[in-house]
């Protein structure tokens, strides 16, 4: 997690706004006035030459980072100005049984493990009713038996229209996820159209992020509304209304 500038929030870096140090498309931070970069790669020969070492810091989990200023005189020495985001065109995103194949293949292959469920269990829910709602984990490399099995399954025609999926630029499938916990998020139906993940170690003050590609050339979920699962057995009378997919599953 990136410090905060003492004028702006950093952003991570991104394939629009990539680190002017590295170059990289993500891990560094540029702050928001394009001033002040954060890179955990190099501190040397910046990509951007105006960029001049500033000192080398620790951030809060002990993790150091190298952090340049931008000169003054950038622009009049021929720096690069501000770089502009170029939203892609909107791709258009499966359907909700899609959605809800690939989803629950997806997280079917998770296991949640000790420390999530320690969580849950604080949070109210047990191993049973977990498993119940579909829940998972993404590690860095503990879903690749889970990601495989959705690539080589007959759902694997529709991947370009679920967010969180985009090939690379070898042309592999790939699921471009947060490390945290998945959170599945259902529509009235009960089926899965979005997957949220409860960061393992939040950013920037935020704790949850969608399984999304949308900046990978894919498609992303919007912000659809939490249905729990157990809706169905209720007997409709009333409506209850709280903030979170999780907060919602425990109420």
């Amino acid at each position: 997690m990136s410090p905060k500038s003492s004028l702006n929030e950093f952003q991570n870096a991104s394939i629009e706004k990539p680190c002017p140090i590295c170059g990289k498309e993500d891990w560094c931070s540029i702050d928001s006035r394009y001033r002040i970069a954060q890179c955990r790669r190099s501190r040397s020969k910046p990509v951007e030459s105006c960029w001049m070492f500033e000192s080398e810091k620790q951030d809060i989990n002990g993790e150091r980072f190298y952090q340049f200023r931008r000169d003054s005189n950038a622009l009049s020495s021929g720096c690069k100005p501000e770089p502009k985001a170029i939203a892609p065109p909107p791709q258009p995103v499966a359907s909700a049984k899609i959605l809800d194949a690939v989803y629950t293949t997806l997280l079917k292959e998770l296991q949640l493990g000790e420390q999530g469920l320690k969580q849950m269990r604080k949070r109210g829910l047990s191993k049973r009713e977990c498993e119940r709602l579909g829940y998972g984990h993404f590690s860095k490399s503990g879903c690749r038996l889970a990601i495989g099995r959705v690539i080589r399954s007959r759902l694997v025609k529709h991947l370009a229209f679920v967010p969180g999926f985009a090939k690379s630029e070898k042309g592999r499938w790939v699921l471009y996820h947060s490390i945290g916990i998945a959170v599945p998020v259902r529509n009235l139906d009960g089926e899965i159209v979005a997957v949220k993940i409860r960061l393992d170690v939040p950013r920037s003050r935020c704790k949850y992020a969608y399984l999304s590609s949308k900046k990978r050339g894919g498609t992303g979920p919007g912000a659809p509304v939490h249905v729990p699962l157990h809706t169905a057995d209720a007997d409709h009378s009333s409506v209850r209304i709280t903030e979170g997919e999780l907060k919602a599953d425990i109420a």
